[in-house]
């Protein structure tokens, strides 16, 4: 009898109630992140302190350098901007011994490693010290000045060559193209060609191989919006189902295949080192 005196909540109350809890909530956000936040002694506007999903959309709908441009004529350029909660923008160059100040602090932020720009790479290493060891790599000898003239540029020069041919046979049949596109093709190969020693056909094929640039083109608003909308980022990407965001192994066009590759080639070439002490004549990207 107890329980059937306690009157059932309407609809609408709920609805209330869970608004009332949801405002509650951002209100306590906006006051942690403006007075109690380690960046809080920062200035900036405060709508871009308080969430970080109003840098997300600046950047989505491409406004993020004149947006930047005009924070740095607000509040100046002689001290850090907070341009999101956990974000701090540095309008000067010489700000760089200010923010490299100790190396225990230079590993990258999760800005980076959400995995949308495809295989890990240098790029997108997150610990300073196994990024140190890769830029170390990749300034060794193999590519020095030296060694890029004598192993990949007359490479370089026989790819330009064919970049060549194939634009006369377009002039020659007068047949239209989009010069940019056809430069980004170009430089898809080449940097095929120094990562995988053989270029994939951009060029000789003259398309978009297994649409490579067009998923890169793509994953450019995932990785402007999701890498700085934290909530997407920290949250949504990081439970089991969050892969379905991200390009897999098992694609067959795209960032996906790239990986599968990078995959298959580095399998491929330790099976043939530890087999057949397999070397690599003209060490590429995937050498490292």
């Amino acid at each position: 009898m107890a329980l059937a005196s306690i009157p059932i909540p309407s609809p609408g109350s709920i609805l209330e109630i869970g608004l009332l809890a949801i405002s509650a909530a951002l209100i306590l956000r906006v006051v942690y992140n403006l007075y109690f936040h380690p960046l809080s002694k920062y200035h900036g506007p405060w709508y871009a302190a308080s969430f970080s999903l109003v840098h997300a959309l600046i950047s989505v709908m491409k406004y993020e350098p004149e947006w930047m441009l005009w924070l740095s004529k607000q509040y100046g350029t002689d001290k850090p901007i907070r341009v999101a909660p956990t974000l701090l923008l540095f309008p000067q160059s010489a700000a760089l011994k200010d923010i490299y100040w100790d190396p225990k602090c230079n590993n990258k932020s999760m800005f980076y490693g959400t995995g949308s720009l495809g295989p890990p790479h240098l790029f997108s290493t997150l610990d300073g010290n196994v990024h140190k060891s890769l830029r170390k790599a990749l300034g060794g000898p193999q590519w020095s000045i030296g060694g890029l003239k004598n192993n990949w540029e007359p490479r370089f020069d026989s790819h330009i060559q064919l970049f060549i041919s194939r634009m006369s046979d377009f002039a020659r049949n007068n047949e239209p193209v989009v010069l940019s596109d056809k430069v980004a093709e170009f430089a898809a190969d080449i940097m095929t060609m120094v990562s995988f020693t053989d270029p994939w056909g951009f060029v000789t094929n003259s398309r978009d191989e297994r649409n490579m640039l067009a998923s890169w083109r793509r994953g450019l608003f995932s990785f402007g919006f999701v890498n700085r909308f934290r909530w997407l980022r920290d949250r949504v990407t990081r439970v089991w189902w969050g892969h379905f965001f991200l390009p897999s192994t098992s694609d067959d066009v795209g960032m996906g295949y790239l990986m599968a590759q990078a995959d298959r080639q580095v399998s491929e070439r330790e099976r043939r080192m530890e087999e057949e002490a397999f070397t690599q004549e003209k060490p590429d990207f995937m050498q490292l």
